[in-house]
């Protein structure tokens, strides 16, 4: 934590307009709604699917009990435009330790990682297609593939909270925490599948 701080009081980078730095208290706080936004995700999608299933109609249309989803669906698609131009990040380049606040060189770190694609591809607004072919419900598990973020979540909370607030996150917290947050996905998509069976 002190390094991060001692590397932020002693770069030469000045940052152009509004940047946010490696040690913003705001990642902190973006990280939990994250989290529990792709816990909702998970949770929600295969019940639906298990309620509509067991009516035998999946050709499901957009109502008021998806405004959530949107709310969230915006708060991720504000991230990629945060991540792109705002940033700032820690380049550690022929064994020097850099802050980098240049948005050209944030977009281009953001751009060519797969966090890119993935977010990407859960953000982008495949419902729309549903007001020609129906399905709403359908056209909304693509966002299921933000599982494969939880773990780099969870990280990115335990730096944030160690650079930002100098609270420690050990490794056997992280582990608790991945192992409850799988379990009760587990037990969710297990009693909606036995549900879908039964119902069908």
């Amino acid at each position: 934590t002190a390094k991060i701080h001692y590397m932020m009081e002693e770069t030469d980078a000045v940052a152009k307009g509004y940047i946010l730095y490696p040690d913003s208290k705001i990642h902190v706080y973006w990280d939990i709604f994250a989290l529990l936004s792709t816990v909702y995700y998970l949770i929600v999608l295969p019940v639906r699917m298990a309620s509509h299933f067991g009516k035998s109609s999946l050709q499901t249309s957009f109502n008021t009990s998806y405004l959530i989803d949107y709310v969230a669906d915006c708060m991720f698609i504000l991230d990629m435009v945060l991540r792109t131009w705002f940033y700032a990040y820690t380049s550690y380049e022929s064994g020097r330790s850099e802050v980098v606040t240049d948005c050209q060189r944030i977009k281009q770190k953001y751009m060519s990682s797969k966090r890119f694609k993935l977010d990407l591809f859960a953000s982008f607004p495949l419902d729309i297609t549903s007001v020609i072919f129906g399905y709403h419900l359908l056209w909304r598990i693509p966002k299921t593939c933000r599982l494969l973020q939880i773990p780099r979540i969870v990280s990115d909370l335990q730096r944030h909270l160690d650079s930002s607030m100098e609270v420690t996150m050990t490794e056997v917290h992280v582990s608790s925490l991945l192992m409850l947050i799988y379990s009760i996905l587990i037990s969710v998509w297990s009693s909606a599948g036995w549900h879908s069976l039964r119902s069908g």
